[in-house]
């Protein structure tokens, strides 16, 4: 794992350096980085919310400016796609009712996940501006802006990042979130805790590319 992580931050200098030259789309949105074209909606269960933990104490996100996203990835070909999302910037979250500020909505792709799959890797972040919050270079490397908080489930890539507990079971989201069978229903996704990184996260770059988690921008390409 340490080798990784080594060989990881390598490779994001090699690659912003390289990508920049050949451009970059940008995200604002976790739908930018899912293919959609045969998804699911998958959505917070109904009296849930997504909380972050305090001092001891759950609450409910407080987004401010911002946005939450939490995405799904599974392993494939020996990376990791991005298949699956959800988030607090939906009409749900953003409505009159106080009560839903935390309430997540999003998508997951079934060319990804399979009924009865699983996600290998879960990533939370905060993105204060709620705006851009990473670029997507046509090497493949997703490069996530400096002013993001992270969480992570199922694996440690990111120093500080703090932890997301599902359920009550801490990183449950793996092994603990199963997808079911295509319907026209919603899945939905149950109790969700973001747990503070320690200490103020000093990450400057991150990327996740090659070595680690890649995605696909449209399959057959």
């Amino acid at each position: 794992m340490k080798n990784l992580k080594k060989d990881i931050l390598v490779l994001c200098g090699v690659l912003v350096f390289v990508g920049s030259a050949f451009g970059a789309d940008v995200i604002d949105e976790p739908r930018d980085i899912v293919d959609i074209s045969y998804s699911q909606n998958i959505a917070m269960a109904l009296g849930d919310n997504l909380m972050e933990r305090i001092g001891g104490v759950d609450s409910v996100v407080d987004k401010g400016l911002g946005e939450y996203y939490i995405l799904f990835g599974k392993q494939e070909s020996g990376g990791m796609t991005f298949g699956g999302y959800v988030e607090t910037d939906n009409g749900f979250s953003n409505g009159s009712n106080p009560n839903y500020m935390g309430f997540c909505n999003g998508l997951i792709d079934r060319n990804t996940f399979l009924e009865g799959s699983s996600p290998d890797y879960a990533l939370g972040i905060y993105d204060p501006d709620g705006g851009q919050f990473a670029l997507l270079y046509n090497s493949g490397a997703l490069v996530f802006d400096e002013n993001l908080t992270f969480w992570e489930s199922g694996m440690d890539l990111i120093t500080g990042s703090g932890l997301i507990e599902y359920d009550g079971v801490s990183g449950g989201i793996v092994g603990e979130l199963v997808f079911g069978a295509f319907t026209a229903e919603t899945i939905l996704f149950e109790h969700t805790v973001l747990t503070p990184v320690p200490e103020p996260a000093t990450l400057t770059l991150i990327c996740l590319g090659g070595l680690a988690l890649v995605r696909k921008r449209r399959r057959g390409k």
